[in-house]
């Protein structure tokens, strides 16, 4: 096809534009105009920048906060600085202190420290986070929201926005239990109150808080636990121990929480971090771990308590910054947390008999079985007079070679990582005891893992995380005691239950309410401005 002559003006047309040239302050405003009605349509319609300014989210969205580098073990983590950046009633409250949520150590600040990253707290504002706002949004259970705060949608015509993860769907009955949540359908609350203006459903008193239809139910079995699909596991997991930052002030004098015993070599007897099983082992061998704290100052000279073995509890650095909000203190480092993820570096050597990875909780331990021959895992559950099968998957976990390996038990669940692979898919699930007990024995070794047969192989990298912990309280809601009974809650058609990640220190649902489904604004897709240090934060979110 020949290429089209361009079209030529006519002989009155060019003159006018020759003797009228363009007007560059009209085309300066046009271009404005234009450039605020696209941004103002991309806002309402599209996408939306936030700021983070609490830590109701941590860790999975960070407010105002101090990164600190523990002296001692040299683990860094985030600290919440919003009652000294942008406290939200009366004066700003300085930041005088925190605890390592790795080794425990009590850290003083003090002129001149070096566990800072700089010469005073390093201060970032909250996380930047881009919103998706399209058009007849369908919102799912775990998402990440943005609502406007549906007592007061606006104060001095700014917007009141939260950001929760939406945990209950319209017409649900969720439940707190143990740190899980668990849902029941079809529920009916035949006579309750009934608020007198449809507007009012989300207040509180219409959530039917722990009324005798949803209590009967939960204890009737007729709730289902709610399970996080993997990529929420390892979002909203929770650091208990990093064994490759331990505490240097308690070298030679405490004993290591992850300890050789017989079978296995470590490469330093003060300082395991890699483990190594002998070539005239037993035909089995353990290694243990155990939660050991010492309380100490890092202010403080030598120590001399050898600390005691305690269950893991629901404790977060991030919440530990002092003086800190006295609310929370009752509530934080109080509940025993059973749902645990054992992860680490497997070496293989010799390619025979089994690896196996185990996590307690209650009277029960729960066994990842690798067949090093041939890549197999079983997964067992082990109980006081019996053991479950409870799966079987192929890995790549097989022969010579190194693989890093991750094993979680969550919300009832057991879920397997080797590399980058789930050979359970997000996992497999078992019934379990909705009431497990914290004084039994077996939380006090909560993970171990050990070999069975003629294998040889050398762990190392090993961490230990939580799960997330909800509490049947928010921020500012204490009228129930630690340790009471389960909370059931019904959300009204057309509402949606939200709640922070950091349940303890979080404002949301359990204390306000639920939110209509027009004020929902969007979902959290991404922290779009990565923030130094933690610049890996980049990127969706889960």
């Amino acid at each position: 096809m020949p290429t089209p002559l361009p079209m030529k003006l006519p002989a009155a047309k060019a003159t006018e534009l020759a003797t009228h040239p363009k007007n560059s302050l009209r085309e300066l405003v046009e271009t404005v105009v234009f450039v605020t009605v696209l941004v103002l349509l991309l806002k309402s319609f599209v996408a939306e920048a936030f700021v983070i300014p609490t830590g109701s989210m941590a860790e999975t969205l960070h407010g105002w906060r101090a990164y600190v580098t523990c002296p001692s073990c040299l683990h860094e983590f985030p600290v919440n600085a919003s009652e000294e950046i942008d406290p939200h009633h009366g004066q700003p409250t300085p930041i005088t202190g925190c605890t390592c949520p790795n080794c425990e150590l009590h850290i003083r600040k003090q002129p001149g420290d070096n566990w800072i990253r700089k010469p005073d707290w390093l201060y970032n504002s909250g996380d930047r986070v881009l919103v998706a706002k399209w058009p007849l949004q369908q919102y799912q259970r775990w998402d990440v929201v943005v609502f406007k705060y549906p007592k007061d949608p606006q104060q001095n015509w700014v917007p009141m926005n939260y950001i929760k993860r939406l945990i209950g769907l319209p017409g649900d009955t969720i439940a707190i239990n143990n740190g899980d949540l668990f849902v029941g359908n079809d529920i009916k609350y035949e006579g309750k109150d009934q608020p007198p203006r449809e507007l009012d459903r989300w207040k509180q008193e219409y959530r039917y808080v722990n009324a005798q239809e949803g209590d009967e139910a939960f204890r009737a079995g007729k709730f289902r636990i709610l399970r996080k699909p993997p990529d929420q596991i390892l979002t909203m997991r929770r650091l208990v121990y990093n064994n490759d930052h331990q505490p240097k002030d308690l070298v030679g004098k405490v004993e290591p929480r992850w300890q050789a015993r017989s079978g296995w070599t470590p490469n330093n007897s003060e300082i395991p971090t890699a483990f190594t099983r002998n070539e005239d082992a037993a035909a089995d061998s353990w290694i243990t771990y155990q939660h050991r704290i010492v309380q100490r100052d890092s202010t403080e000279g030598n120590v001399s308590s050898p600390g005691t073995v305690e269950l893991i509890k629901n404790a977060m650095g991030y919440n530990d910054g002092e003086p800190g909000p006295p609310s929370g203190k009752t509530y934080e480092n109080y509940f025993w947390v059973g749902d645990l993820m054992i992860e680490c570096e497997v070496d293989v050597t010799t390619a025979a008999g089994e690896f196996t990875l185990e996590l307690s909780k209650g009277a029960d331990r729960f066994q990842a079985r690798f067949d090093l021959t041939n890549g197999d895992c079983r997964l067992v559950r082990v109980g006081k007079v019996s053991i479950e099968a409870l799966g079987q998957a192929s890995t790549t976990l097989r022969g010579v070679g190194k693989h890093f390996v991750r094993f979680a038990n969550f919300d009832e669940r057991l879920t397997v990582w080797v590399d980058s692979t789930l050979p359970f898919g997000d996992g497999k699930e078992y019934a379990g005891d909705h009431f497990a007990r914290a004084d039994d024995a077996n939380n006090m070794q909560p993970a171990s893992f050990g070999t069975f047969g003629a294998a040889r192989v050398q762990v190392s990298h090993l961490q230990l995380h939580r799960d997330t912990y909800y509490t049947s309280v928010g921020k500012h809601d204490r009228s129930r005691a630690p340790g009471e009974p389960e909370m059931t809650m019904f959300v009204q058609p057309g509402h949606y239950l939200c709640m922070g990640d950091n349940s303890t220190q979080s404002s949301d649902g359990r204390d306000w309410g639920t939110v209509p489904e027009r004020l929902m604004q969007g979902k959290a897709q991404m922290v779009y401005f990565p923030v130094w240090p933690f610049a890996h934060r980049f990127g969706p979110i889960r």
